[in-house]
């Protein structure tokens, strides 16, 4: 056996493998003990002070009332998404799955960038919030609006059949059958 200097702490525990292990099971089993019996909270309970201080390091001195207007000015309304920066009427519905288990759409803001939505999602600035989707419509509810607005996408429709200035010899100009790709959004009483 080798001998090691005394009063070093590693060689207690490298000397004693069953100690070793005794002292990781006791710490094993108090930090399990601690996990279950002590709650968990933000504030807890015994804490009296109602106020929390918030330091922000500026970089020339400001009083405080500037500090909070240009620097920590605290919003009453949550922060709002990319959904959430524009008004309701500008955003243009382009596809609808509804026959899956979440029905989803898909909108384009002003700024060409798509978004997937579903139900209970937030949607302009308004506060919208998505009620329903169905085969061609979303149904978005504002608050303090009496009726929710239904944004509907309808599919293209093509009668060559009514048309007076179609004849069988002549083909339709390419135009007459595409599809725009952005469609707009409507506003349905």
């Amino acid at each position: 056996m080798q001998v090691r200097p005394a009063g070093r702490l590693y060689a207690l525990f490298v000397d004693r493998p069953i100690l070793t292990l005794m002292a990781t099971i006791a710490l094993l089993l108090v930090g399990v003990i601690a996990l279950l019996k002590v709650p968990l909270a933000f504030m807890p309970s015994g804490f009296v002070s109602h106020t929390i201080r918030v330091w922000i390091p500026v970089s020339r001195p400001m009083p405080p009332r500037e500090v909070e207007e240009t620097i920590a000015k605290v919003e009453d309304e949550p922060p709002r998404g990319p959904l959430e920066q524009f008004a309701l009427k500008v955003y243009k519905l382009m596809l609808i799955m509804s026959g899956t288990a979440v029905p989803k759409a898909v909108v384009v803001d002003p700024k060409q960038q798509a978004y997937v939505i579903q139900r209970d999602t937030r949607i302009g600035s308004k506060g919208g919030i998505v009620e329903s989707i169905t085969q061609y419509m979303v149904v978005v509810k504002e608050p303090n609006e009496e009726e929710a607005i239904k944004i509907t996408i309808k599919p293209p429709y093509l009668d060559l059949a009514t048309r007076p200035d179609f004849e069988d010899e002549e083909a339709p100009a390419e135009e007459d059958f595409a599809i725009p790709p952005v469609r707009p959004v409507n506003d349905a009483p």
